[in-house]
């Protein structure tokens, strides 16, 4: 699934840090969803940020002539001002910075001839309105039907809150205009309007899961587990074949002269607890877990040690000095979380 964000979906959280956005930052791994971002909406994003900045930046010089020197608060309102208009300076940075975090493929506007956004326009077809204004909207839209084209099997969600532009008199769903914009590429069954991040996440954890998505925390937790199994069966069990074990810290017979992982099967049982935080917002998780886990035994030659109760299964080479058997195992270890509740470091 694509999935494109309006102007309207990052403004209603410009610092993307709510439990949506940590949701959708981890939807990609276990979602299979993907998230676009035409370049005018970061544009549009930037400018409504800095705005409502200098406009508390203009209340609080007010504030301050009529009562900032009566209540000798001169030197507040000045470290105030300072850092709203650092943030206003910063803000750039920190937005394509959070989506790049978030794998967000920023998309540039389409290649398209300047007559057709004037005869758009003067034709007052959404998402211009009757004024004939609608220019950038009429962009971003162009580039959800660009992206339709390119990508004829995905199904596609454009989240916007703009439903004076792109929805029906009722704001129930898309705009009769847009519907024949869509079906003019025999895509309107593969494009929908969802209005808000909240409302995209619900969606996708109906679609996604057998039981009825609860609220967005319950939806949260549960996403995070899951991207956490994934991550530790892809990235860290995936990859012990071939680690050395300790026979007595695993158990094995008192004869075991060397023993490796072959192959581990998909945790059970696990458990996650956080252990602290770091810098940047990152956090330490420690799991545990058992697996069922394939070893390779080395055992002095002629040596037939008594398996019965150690494994699940075993067999012996002509020499009878190498096991290949099955036994569950404990496995403990540390992921640092990123800002959006992702792993991406292992210890």
């Amino acid at each position: 699934m694509l999935v494109l964000l309006d102007t309207t979906t990052i403004m209603s959280d410009p610092l993307c840090k709510g439990i949506a956005w940590r949701v959708l930052a981890n939807a990609p791994s276990v979602w299979d969803v993907q998230i676009f971002v035409p370049e005018v909406v970061v544009v549009e994003a930037i400018a409504g940020y800095q705005r409502r900045l200098n406009d508390a930046v203009i209340s609080i010089g007010n504030w301050e002539k009529k009562l900032a020197t009566l209540l000798g608060l001169t030197n507040l309102t000045e470290t105030i001002d300072t850092a709203l208009k650092e943030s206003a300076a910063s803000y750039p940075a920190q937005l394509r910075d959070s989506l790049n975090e978030l794998d967000a493929k920023i998309l540039a506007p389409p290649d398209v001839d300047h007559m057709q956004l004037v005869q758009r326009a003067t034709t007052r077809r959404r998402p211009c309105d009757e004024k004939g204004d609608g220019y950038r909207d009429t962009l971003n839209w162009l580039t959800v039907l660009a992206l339709t084209s390119q990508h004829p099997e995905d199904q596609i969600v454009w989240v916007s809150d703009n439903s004076r532009d792109f929805g029906s008199d009722d704001g129930t769903e898309l705009h009769e205009d847009l519907i024949s914009d869509l079906a003019a590429l025999g895509a309107e069954k593969r494009v929908r309007w969802i209005r808000t991040l909240a409302d995209l996440v619900l969606t996708l954890a109906a679609e996604h899961t057998s039981e009825v998505p609860g609220n967005l925390k319950e939806i949260r937790t549960r996403l995070h587990e899951e991207t956490l199994r994934t991550f530790i069966s892809s990235q860290v069990l995936a990859v012990t074949a071939g680690v050395m074990l300790d026979p007595k810290r695993c158990g094995l017979p008192v004869v075991t002269s060397s023993a490796k992982v072959v192959a581990v099967g998909d945790p059970i049982e696990i458990c996650f607890t956080v252990r602290g935080t770091a810098a940047d917002n990152e956090a330490a998780v420690e799991f545990d877990l058992e697996a069922s886990t394939s070893i390779e035994i080395e055992v002095p030659p002629g040596t037939s040690p008594d398996i019965t109760g150690f494994y699940t299964a075993a067999s012996f080479d002509a020499a009878g000095s190498t096991i290949q058997t099955t036994k569950q195992l404990k496995f403990r270890g540390l992921i640092t979380l990123d800002r959006f509740d992702r792993p991406w470091v292992v210890n």
